[in-house]
């Protein structure tokens, strides 16, 4: 017996990669836009912040997989939660590389980034369907929208 399923890593992971996408860029792009924080600060303030997060989602996707009604033996919640964590860091660290490249193009390269990974990953999610192309296409560019709707509203609320 497998210690998760095709379907449950595929959720954990599209759920840690979405929070993951989201929450970096909104946080990279707010410390970026307070302006008074150097670089450095801004990596490890962004760093620190990214690795708790993604622990908070592994947690949060343990405990959820070990209330299960499902029974212990069919999946594992290590496994999950594994899974959400390290996707949520491999996603972050894209959108933290993105960041970097260079000053003058910082908040367009990472939002250009967020968008692309929010529209691939939510193009592949799609194609466990029978769906066609064209209505993938069209989920994919709702879902990106919407996710970095969230992004410029908690930018609009911070001010910047």
């Amino acid at each position: 017996m497998p210690l998760i399923s095709r379907q449950e890593a595929i959720r954990n992971a599209v759920l840690g990669c979405e929070d993951g996408v989201v929450s970096t860029t909104g946080l990279l792009c707010a410390l970026h836009l307070a302006g008074d924080m150097s670089a450095e600060k801004i990596y490890r303030t962004a760093l620190v912040t990214v690795v708790i997060q993604a622990l908070s989602m592994a947690l949060g996707a343990y405990m959820a997989a070990s209330t299960s009604s499902r029974p212990q033996s069919e999946t594992s919640p290590i496994a999950g939660a594994a899974s959400t964590f390290l996707a949520y860091m491999l996603s972050s660290a894209c959108i933290y590389a993105a960041f970097s490249i260079h000053p003058a193009i910082r908040l367009p390269a990472c939002i250009a980034s967020a968008a692309t990974i929010l529209f691939i990953v939510a193009y592949l999610t799609d194609r466990q369907g029978s769906r066609s192309t064209e209505h993938r296409v069209e989920k994919a560019i709702q879902v990106s929208f919407l996710a970095l709707c969230a992004v410029f509203a908690g930018l609009a609320i911070g001010g910047g």
